[in-house]
């Protein structure tokens, strides 16, 4: 018999149940797949349940999976196992033969790596997490902020944000010597530069239709960086 805990991470679902019950499997909770790709901590979060799971010989179920971007998210930090939406919508028993017998893999999906040759690239997939948290809240702002003075966490600069700390750090240990990451940082650099020339034109009082053009400039920096960042995860030329 397999037991399982579910929710966890959250509410009861405590650490010392792993020691004090038989389980087989944990269950991380819908709450943090379903910020996968928009929060940084619920990213770090999943990731660390998934790499306890792998230590403790435990299998680790994701909840919540809801579409395409969340399943390969997942499948970038090892975990092979969900439940959803974005997998199937609940049916009959007497349906589950059948689907069984006719479901096959999307081709959207990526392949299952191994996690040992994707571990050195949590990293870069934790700093971009935090990168697009950062730019998508400055776009909000931009977009919609009423209030002159923009939140403390968009005036961070290029050398002291969360994804600067990674390029100074792990990022330049690991990809220093390609081509790709001297791209990376010129993008990130790029991207800041108009960041903050946007708060400062929003915060003088422009109509936000005259900010079309610098937008534009800022999304199109912002694709050259995440292109860079997905060369770094090819193997070396």
């Amino acid at each position: 018999m397999l037991f399982a805990l579910d929710d966890f991470g959250t509410g009861f679902s405590s650490l010392t149940y792993l020691q004090k019950l038989p389980v087989q499997s944990i269950k991380i909770d819908r709450s943090f797949v379903g910020n996968l790709l928009r929060d940084a901590g619920d990213s770090a979060i999943t990731k660390g349940i998934i790499d306890m799971a792998r230590l403790l010989n435990l299998s680790v179920v994701a909840e919540g999976v809801e579409d395409d971007r969340i399943i390969n998210r997942l499948l970038d930090f090892g975990c092979r196992l969900g439940q959803g939406y974005g997998i199937a919508r609940p049916m009959p028993p007497a349906e589950i033969t059948a689907w069984i017998s006719q479901w096959h893999r999307p081709r959207q999906w990526k392949s299952i790596p191994d996690w040992r040759a994707n571990e050195e690239h949590f990293g870069l997939t934790f700093a971009r997490q935090a990168h697009e948290d950062w730019l998508n809240q400055l776009l909000d702002w931009v977009e919609h902020g009423d209030d002159t003075t923009p939140p403390e966490e968009l005036l961070h600069d290029a050398a002291s944000c969360i994804f600067a700390r990674w390029c100074q750090g792990p990022g330049k240990d690991i990809y220093g010597e390609r081509p790709a990451f001297r791209h990376v940082q010129t993008s990130h650099r790029a991207v800041h530069e108009i960041g903050r020339q946007l708060i400062e034109l929003a915060r003088s009082g422009q109509p936000r239709a005259t900010l079309k053009a610098l937008i534009q400039h800022l999304l199109d920096n912002r694709d050259q960086l995440l292109s860079a960042l997905d060369e770094l995860k090819l193997p070396p030329r």
